[in-house]
């Protein structure tokens, strides 16, 4: 992704079960922008918006929606990183999404794994 100019150095993976949402939130100021996310098995909106409202169980109202197809890559920069929440709704089927992401330097990871450097 040519908007990803430093090298991504940790991922979060996000398995959904039918009905699985992520609520409404902003990703941590620690994470350096951008970054990216990929959705994997089944299309999904996303919704963004300055605040976002809760309609139901895994349901969100918000004023702007875009819908994820299997494979693509959504990279958060500006107001879409830093200013606005976001969620994914319930979704219909299973889904994964990985988020790409760099830490900076003077942040330490609270768990190292055996074997990373």
């Amino acid at each position: 992704v040519p908007a990803l100019q430093s090298r991504l150095d940790s991922a979060i993976v996000n398995f959904y079960s039918p009905g699985s949402c992520i609520p409404p939130h902003i990703d941590h100021e620690h994470y350096e922008r951008p970054f990216c996310a990929v959705s994997l098995l089944c299309d999904a909106p996303i919704l963004f918006g300055r605040s976002i409202g809760i309609a139901g169980p895994g349901m969100f109202s918000a004023p702007f929606s875009l819908v994820l197809p299997t494979g693509s890559v959504l990279v958060f920069q500006g107001n879409a990183g830093n200013l606005a929440q976001h969620c994914i709704p319930a979704v219909p089927a299973r889904r994964i999404s990985i988020t790409f992401r760099k830490i900076p330097a003077d942040v330490k990871p609270l768990i190292k794994a055996p074997g990373l450097s």
